[in-house]
C-alpha cells in the first residue's frame, strides 16, 4: 500500500465514480497548499464535490480495503513458514506402499472366486 490515506481516499472516490479525476487533483493541490492541515475528505466536501454521507461511503470502502490489503500480506508472511514445514513433514513421510492389482492376487485352491 504505497498510496497515503489521503490519496488513496481520492482513488477511492473516483472508482465509485464519486468525482472525476481533475476533481481530486484540484482537490489534492489545495491540500498540498494548506500543508495537510485540512483533511482531503473535508476539502471535497466544502468544495461541494462530496456529501458528509458520499465522504462516509469513501471511508468506509477505503478501510475495508486497508483491512484485506493487511490480511493478504499476513497471509503471505505466513505462506512461506507453511510451506517449510509441509516439506519438513513430508519428508518423514513413509512412501506409500504399491497396491497389488485384484488380477495378480494368487487364488488358492479350494477358494471360491
Amino acid at each position: 500500500m504505497s498510496d497515503s490515506p489521503q490519496l488513496l481516499l481520492g482513488r477511492i472516490a473516483v472508482h465509485l465514480k464519486l468525482i472525476s479525476l481533475d476533481q481530486l487533483t484540484e482537490a489534492m493541490k489545495l491540500h498540498g497548499r494548506v500543508g495537510g492541515e485540512k483533511r482531503l475528505g473535508d476539502i471535497l466536501i466544502e468544495r461541494g464535490m462530496l456529501t458528509p454521507a458520499q465522504l462516509q461511503q469513501v471511508l468506509r470502502a477505503r478501510q475495508q480495503l486497508i483491512l484485506k490489503q493487511r490480511a493478504r500480506q499476513a497471509a503471505a508472511e505466513v505462506a512461506p513458514s507453511l510451506e517449510g514445514e509441509s516439506t519438513a513433514l513430508g519428508e518423514t513421510r513413509a512412501a506409500p506402499a504399491a497396491e497389488t492389482p485384484a488380477a495378480a492376487t494368487p487364488v488358492l485352491p479350494g477358494a471360491a472366486a
